[in-house]
């Protein structure tokens, strides 16, 4: 149980607010921003399952047209970026999607699943451990079939900066795993 705990985390890593004062980018610019998925990008982070840590990395080994391979502690993800945003490619199912505006959700169905994804808020900053990130966006990923809730704040051009996964049982949601983001490295490679 505690490794699928893990497992569904890491597909969250891997897996946009408009400033108007700034010239207009396009809704493919604006989503990249918040997930910046390119060779060799970096991410590093604290995740707790009750008393236990354990520290992972996320790394994206390849692309390929579309397709974006990312490798976090040897387990390999896929995800596409399309022009509505990025998917999970086995889930098949956005992670981020076009129209960035707080508000916005849409459902899916997957294998075994089904569920939805709202954009709960966009914020002036987000605060995850001993840092301050401007500009996040917060997303909640609701897994019905599996009765999970996925909280997840982006950090404009940065990435993933906190991901927390509660059960839904009666009541309320618990928390039942958190991945807070302790530093990443944008070292983009050439990819031959």
């Amino acid at each position: 149980m505690r490794k699928l705990v893990v497992l569904v985390i890491l597909l969250v890593i891997f897996g946009c607010p408009k400033n108007i004062s700034q010239p207009q980018k396009s809704s493919q610019d604006e989503i990249e921003n918040y997930y910046p998925l390119k060779m060799g990008y970096s991410w590093s982070y604290m995740l707790t399952q009750g008393d236990s840590n354990q520290i992972i990395k996320t790394e994206v080994v390849q692309i390929n047209g579309n397709e974006i391979k990312i490798n976090t502690n040897n387990n390999i993800f896929y995800y596409i970026r399309t022009e509505e945003g990025i998917m999970k490619k086995l889930a098949n199912y956005y992670i981020l999607r076009k129209p960035i505006q707080k508000g916005i959700s849409w459902e899916f169905k997957s294998s075994g699943f089904s569920g939805k994804v709202l954009i709960v808020d966009i914020l002036s900053e987000c605060k995850v451990r001993d840092s301050t990130y401007k500009n996040c966006l917060m997303t909640e990923e609701t897994l019905q079939g599996q009765n999970i809730l996925l909280k997840t704040y982006y950090a404009e051009g940065v990435g993933p900066v906190l991901i927390e996964e509660y059960t839904i049982t009666t009541g309320r949601p618990q928390l039942t795993t958190r991945a807070e983001l302790l530093g990443y490295s944008f070292a983009q490679i050439e990819q031959n």
